[in-house]
């Protein structure tokens, strides 16, 4: 099972704790996840301990004593016992075989050091766990599992077996959702979470939405959730729609929904605050008829000097006909306004600062 971590969704304290339950259960989970990362690193020195000495039977007795017993897989008596200890007995190992057989040349560490470091490591962090766990087998509060494909369901506690899943199905905790009611978990969630698990689910209006999470998510990565039911268009048998962040020509599910896109309004607005980019007013592509009177769209600065430049070199090199001169001085002017307002300057200011770069253009196409 794994675990996926943001923001919690419910503010709901817990009596006489001051903290809420995804509090409690995030630290869980950031516990956890170093506590198996501290076993792994156990399990490894282990292995790599049977492995340099060259004895099948130390690997074996080792896997079976640290590993078995943790797992209960094998009984730890007292006689097994003091044969670890007999050969987790770090000078007894390199006189026997032979003293650097046992080390890490890689990180210059002993694997017994390494195995006793992190089960100190292991125990610390199990020690931190112990008073979390205290506290929700004391108030035991609704965890929430979603379902680890695509288009996976929320689903509650699982000890309250859902009729859709099923012995196979693998589930990830979402910790930051523990204690949230029915309500919340729909507001945060929405068309995600188990209509089964959650009865009255389908009629809250936010479960017709993709839900808040999923919002802040897409956008954080600069697309646009979708779910947006739209006015559907066809050819040809496609099937295509257009959004209102901007996007247009999507492709739509069945139920004439919109999938999930690049936002082109996210897109705009990060355009606004890139010093690289190009822009109209509202932050899209520039576009600007050339001196033929074709649409030029422009996203970069320099791709947009470049061309000014260009521009005003043509219409003072001498193999150019008289009677497009002025074309490509109007298509500089265009482009003049979006750069200079771009560098925080006044246009006659800014044309002032490409005078030696239209120069050296002249002189090279001349």
């Amino acid at each position: 099972m794994t675990r996926t971590a943001t923001s919690q969704i419910s503010a709901t304290t817990l009596p006489g704790y001051g903290t809420t339950p995804a509090d409690v259960d995030m630290k869980i989970w950031e516990l956890e996840l170093a506590h198996g990362r501290q076993t792994q690193l156990m399990d490894g020195a282990v292995a790599q301990l049977g492995r340099r000495t060259g004895l099948d039977e130390v690997a074996h007795l080792l896997a079976s004593v640290l590993l078995g017993a943790r797992h209960g897989l094998v009984e730890v008596t007292a006689t097994n016992k003091a044969l670890v200890e007999a050969l987790l007995d770090t000078g007894h190992l390199r006189r026997t075989y032979d003293g650097d057989v046992l080390l890490d040349t890689t990180h210059g560490i002993g694997w017994v050091d390494a195995y006793r470091k992190a089960e100190d490591e292991a125990n610390d962090l199990a020690r931190q766990l112990a008073p979390l766990y205290r506290i929700y087998d004391a108030h035991q509060w609704v965890r929430w599992y979603l379902v680890q494909n695509t288009g996976g369901h929320l689903h509650d506690n699982l000890n309250n077996h859902c009729g859709t899943c099923f012995e196979t199905t693998q589930y990830g905790w979402v910790p930051q959702a523990s204690g949230a009611n029915h309500e919340e978990i729909v507001a945060a969630y929405g068309m995600r979470v188990c209509s089964v698990c959650v009865p009255g689910a389908p009629a809250m209006p936010a479960y017709k939405t993709a839900g808040r999470v999923a919002v802040e998510q897409a956008e954080a990565e600069g697309f646009c959730v979708g779910g947006e039911r739209v006015t559907t268009y066809r050819n040809h048998g496609d099937r295509w729609g257009n959004c209102s962040c901007g996007a247009r020509g999507l492709n739509i599910n069945q139920d004439g929904t919109l999938r999930k896109h690049k936002s082109i309004a996210l897109e705009n607005k990060a355009r606004l605050t890139d010093p690289d980019a190009i822009h109209a007013e509202d932050g899209s592509p520039l576009q600007v008829q050339d001196s033929s009177n074709h649409r030029q769209t422009f996203t970069k600065r320099v791709s947009a000097e470049r061309a000014y430049v260009e521009a005003m070199a043509y219409s003072q090199v001498g193999w150019t006909r008289a009677d497009h001169r002025e074309g490509y001085v109007a298509y500089a002017k265009r482009l003049a306004g979006p750069l200079a307002a771009k560098a925080g300057m006044d246009v006659t200011d800014w044309e002032a600062t490409m005078v030696k770069r239209v120069a050296a253009k002249v002189k090279r196409d001349s």
